[in-house]
């Protein structure tokens, strides 16, 4: 199921991220409705976005960047519930020249090959912690 699993959270980021939409055919059979993500500490919006709120997450990343890009860089399976992506994350702090090019990850736990959560994380060790591995 590993694979499958990495190929859900891939059509993810290829299809309602670069859409920004939870709305795009397909989204049923890959997402449950219960999905949840989960922020990483520090973020200035809510710690976490149920499914129906994640034009609101969208809406939040635009108010605190501008300029902003999440590109994936890899993603591995970790057991056979859980998906590890790292992310290189680039953005400018909206009204200031501060600006963040970070790798950032994000555990995705899929329940019967549909993504269920999502956390964010700055450090792939508790990434890693948090599916239950060291690293």
């Amino acid at each position: 199921m590993s694979n499958e699993n990495v190929e859900v959270v891939r059509w993810a980021y290829e299809n309602s991220h670069a859409q920004r939409s939870v709305d795009v055919p397909g989204i049923e059979e890959r997402v449950t409705p219960s999905y949840t993500f989960h922020t990483r500490e520090g973020w200035p919006g809510a710690t976490s976005y149920r499914l129906a709120e994640m034009t609101a997450l969208w809406a939040d990343i635009d108010t605190t960047f501008s300029d902003h890009s999440l590109v994936p860089q890899s993603y591995e399976a970790i057991g056979s519930t859980d998906v590890l992506v790292t992310l290189h994350q680039t953005a400018r702090l909206r009204g200031s020249d501060h600006r963040i090019n970070e790798t950032i990850y994000m555990l995705w736990r899929l329940v019967d090959g549909r993504a269920e959560e999502t956390w964010t994380f700055t450090d792939r060790a508790k990434a890693l912690e948090a599916a239950g591995r060291r690293e």
